[in-house]
C-alpha cells in the first residue's frame, strides 16, 4: 500500500494538515502520512478511557454492574445525552462506557475518566508502548485547555491501538472483544463510513474539535480487515472536515478491493 499513490492530490491538498495512518490486517500492508505527527486527540481519546475501564474491570478492580447517580455538577457541555436526564438518575458503568463511546457522551466520559483515573489510563498507554498519545484533561475543560493542557496522540499509534484490540496483543481477550463490540454501536456514520457499502461493519471512535475532525478504528470488507486512522486539522468548517475524512476512506477502501481482485485473478 502506497497512500500517495492511490489518494488524489485534491483529497490531501486541501486545506489545513492532514494525517493518515494504515493498516491491513491479514496482508503485509501498512503506510502512513504524518503518521507520527501530533494531533489534538478531540473524542478519539475515549477509546483509551474504554480500554482502561474494561481492563480495570477484568481485574475486579472495579464492576461493570457498579450503579452512579447522576450528579449536578457531573454534567458536561457538547457531544451526549446525559446534560438532558434528570439529576439522580442511576446509571451502570457499562451504559455510560456506552454512552461514551457509540454517541460520546462527555457527561459519561468525565465520570469513567474519574473513576478509572487519568494516570492510569496514561500508564497503561505507556505500558503499550503509546508514547505520545496521553490524556491532559477532562472533557469540555476549557479553563485547562486554555492552559495549554491538551490530549494528544498520533495517527499511528491510535492505529497500532486498535491493531492491538483486533489481535488480542498484550490486552486480555475478553477486554479486546467487549472493546471491539461497543466500539462497533458507533452512531457517527459520516466520516469513515460516509461513502463505504451501507451496512458495513465496522468498529471505530470518532472525534471533533474547533477545527478539527477524527475518526479511527477497523474496518471489516469482504478484502481483510484493516485499519484507518484519519486525522484533520486546520478545516474550515464540520461538512468539509467529515467530506475530506469520507473521501480518503473511499478511495482507500477502493484500493483494497481492487487489490484483492487483482490477486485473485
Amino acid at each position: 500500500m502506497n497512500l500517495k499513490n492511490c489518494l488524489k492530490d485534491d483529497i490531501i491538498n486541501t486545506r489545513g494538515r492532514t494525517g493518515i495512518a494504515f493498516i491491513h490486517l491479514t496482508r503485509d500492508e501498512a503506510d502512513d502520512i504524518e503518521g507520527r505527527t501530533l494531533f489534538r486527540a478531540a473524542s478519539v481519546m475515549k477509546a483509551p478511557i474504554l480500554l482502561e475501564l474494561l481492563w480495570q474491570a477484568q481485574e475486579k478492580a472495579l464492576s461493570l454492574d457498579e450503579r452512579y447517580s447522576l450528579k449536578p455538577e457531573d454534567v458536561a457541555g457538547g457531544s451526549g445525552v446525559l446534560q438532558e436526564l434528570h439529576s439522580g438518575i442511576e446509571l451502570t458503568f457499562l451504559d455510560m462506557a456506552r454512552l461514551m463511546s457509540v454517541v460520546s457522551d462527555n457527561t459519561a466520559s468525565n465520570i469513567l475518566l474519574d473513576r478509572v483515573g487519568m494516570n492510569r489510563v496514561n500508564e497503561r498507554l505507556a505500558a503499550l508502548g503509546l508514547e505520545e498519545t496521553r490524556l491532559r484533561r477532562r472533557f469540555m475543560d476549557f479553563e485547562a485547555a486554555a492552559a495549554g493542557l491538551e490530549n494528544t496522540t498520533t495517527p499511528i499509534e491510535t492505529a497500532r491501538l486498535f491493531e492491538r484490540l483486533y489481535r488480542q496483543e498484550g490486552v486480555p481477550e475478553p477486554v479486546c472483544r467487549t472493546a471491539l463490540d461497543i466500539l462497533s454501536r458507533q452512531q457517527d456514520k459520516e466520516k469513515l463510513a460516509r461513502y463505504l457499502p451501507e451496512g458495513i461493519e465496522m468498529a471505530h471512535k470518532t472525534g471533533e474539535l474547533t477545527g478539527a475532525a477524527h475518526d479511527a478504528g477497523i474496518i471489516y470488507s469482504s478484502s481483510g480487515p484493516y485499519v484507518l486512522t484519519v486525522f484533520c486539522e486546520g478545516i474550515p468548517d464540520r461538512a468539509s472536515g467529515q467530506e475530506k475524512i469520507g473521501r480518503i476512506s473511499e478511495a482507500i477502501y477502493q484500493h483494497c478491493m481492487s487489490s484483492d481482485m487483482t490477486r485473485r485473478a
